[in-house]
């Protein structure tokens, strides 16, 4: 089965000291993969799009305990699609599967399609740039 480990370096739900950092690791079996009753065991050079999203938000503390705001929340992603919505599966990062002993698959470059006219695409790109250099200026601010 799945297996998966929390680590933390500071203290849990102590609102009295400031925490250092926080991880997660998840083992999840490829054999347990199975879509539409489907075996889709990934063969050498696979590529498969992922994506992992974390919501936080802004807290306050009252008497000791942790109180969440209620505006705004932060949307952090492994590989930023431009916008707070997790339903572009085609904006997500790549997996390439490489098996050992096996020639190295190349590494795709990214195909933006859509069936959309094509300048929807391009105006997509330029958005999402303007977007992303945005966020970095905010947070460098």
């Amino acid at each position: 089965g799945i297996k998966s480990a929390v680590h933390y370096n500071g203290t849990l739900n102590n609102s009295k000291d400031r925490d250092q950092s926080w991880s997660i690791e998840m083992a999840i079996p490829i054999k347990s993969l199975v879509v539409f009753g489907e075996d889709i065991q990934p063969k050498n050079g696979s590529v498969w799009k992922l994506n992992f999203s974390r919501v936080y938000w802004d807290t306050k503390t009252t008497n000791g305990s942790y109180e969440k705001l209620k505006k705004p929340e932060h949307n952090w992603v492994w590989s930023p699609i431009g916008v707070i919505n997790m339903h572009f599966p085609e904006r997500w990062g790549n997996l390439i599967f490489h098996e050992e002993g096996k020639e190295k698959p190349e590494i795709p470059k990214e195909k933006y399609t859509s069936k959309k006219p094509p300048g929807i695409c391009t105006i997509w790109k330029i958005f999402t740039s303007i977007k992303i250099k945005n966020t970095a200026k905010n947070l460098r601010n």
